[in-house]
């Protein structure tokens, strides 16, 4: 899922996207894969995909993931049982993305990474939807890509005049500064 569209980009812009479709595409394109660097995240998965994890990722009753995950579709045990969504709660548990799954004390299960590999299917990114703050800093990159087109000339090098020096800004910085809060810490 693009985190913004060539509508919003274009309204951004203040042009019609009919302009330069194919830019505004490779600018929003460009733009999402630079936010994913610099925040280390997925925002807004567009479809599930699994993940797999053996024993060297649980510690008792605690399975710990290697990515953000925002929606559990199935888990499977490595003993090829599929483990209920009533079996566990996601950690933290009122809020995502979630970094581990918990068993419940009261569950008869067990993680066995031993046997198989545990299989989790789900969304594995931020959230469901993309943060409004992370869509308007796409916006501004993506803006930002755009307008590079027309600005070309030394615009990625380093400049050294009158004994200072300038360097090329490689994210507008009102684009960082909504990113920041969203980085991972991992």
């Amino acid at each position: 899922m693009a985190y913004t569209t060539i509508e919003e980009l274009s309204e951004y812009l203040g042009i019609t996207s009919s302009e330069h479709g194919a830019l505004l595409n490779d600018a929003i394109a460009t733009a999402q894969a630079w936010v994913d660097a610099y925040t280390g995240r997925t925002f807004a998965p567009a479809a599930d995909s699994t993940r797999y994890f053996d024993e060297n990722c649980y510690d008792g009753r605690i399975l710990y993931l290697d990515a953000d995950l925002c929606s559990v579709t199935t888990v499977t045990n490595g003993d090829s049982v599929v483990i209920a969504g009533t079996e566990y709660t996601t950690m933290p548990r009122n809020v995502s993305p979630w970094y581990a799954l918990k068993l419940d004390s009261a569950s008869t299960y067990s993680w066995d990474g031993i046997t198989g590999e545990i299989a989790i299917a789900g969304r594995w990114g931020y959230s469901t939807t993309v943060p409004a703050a992370v869509k308007h800093a796409t916006t501004i990159l993506a803006a930002y890509l755009y307008r590079r087109k027309d600005n070309l000339l030394d615009g990625d090098r380093t400049i050294i005049a009158s004994g200072g020096t300038i360097l090329p800004q490689t994210m507008p910085e009102d684009a960082a500064k909504l990113l920041d809060g969203y980085r991972s810490i991992v």
